[in-house]
């Protein structure tokens, strides 16, 4: 409805009339979808009976190069957390894109915390992968299901320039003891 001042008379409009709230030209509708919050792997007794092992060699190497006990059990210590860790499944979490910024979980994250973003294969499914801008911080992982993934990159693509990034060494020994 709008009043007219000047008649004190005032005006219907119908909903066709009516510019539709929040779609104006390059604002994107909030984007929310579910999804785990990593990529898990099953692992076997044989895979835990390897790492256990690597664990005890590590750990005698680092006694032997130290002859620190404490360094050893330290080093042991370590891997059991990594082990326990690697056990453990990966939850659902939820994610949402909007003009302000990207939320994983309970996490805010603000588009000028990032630098770009890339499309980055893991296994069978891709991710997203939120670059920083501060050398040190951990990289920001957008996990979705394949059909969502050209409404995810648009929304992106509109606040961060895409990059093409491939994984760095850690995240390819990651994957190739399906951590």
């Amino acid at each position: 409805m709008d009043n007219d001042d000047k008649t004190g008379n005032w005006q219907y409009q119908t909903d066709e009339a009516l510019p539709e709230q929040g779609t104006d030209a390059g604002v994107v509708q909030p984007i929310q979808w579910s999804a785990s919050e990593y990529v898990g792997h099953e692992k076997s007794l044989g895979w835990y009976i390897i790492f256990g092992s690597a664990s005890l060699i590590i750990g005698v190497l680092v006694y032997a190069l130290t002859r620190s006990p404490f360094s050893a059990v330290a080093v042991l210590l370590a891997c059991i957390c990594l082990a326990v860790f690697g056990a453990r499944q990966p939850s659902q979490i939820p994610y949402e894109i909007d003009a302000k910024g990207v939320r994983v979980g309970r996490r805010f994250f603000s588009y000028s915390q990032f630098k770009s973003f890339s499309l980055v294969p893991e296994g069978a499914i891709y991710t997203i992968w939120l670059r920083s801008l501060k050398k040190y911080t951990p990289t920001v992982a957008l996990y979705f299901a394949p059909e969502d993934a050209d409404k995810i990159i648009d929304a992106l693509g509109q606040y961060l320039p895409h990059e093409e990034r491939a994984p760095d060494a850690i995240d390819r020994v990651s994957q190739r003891f399906r951590f």
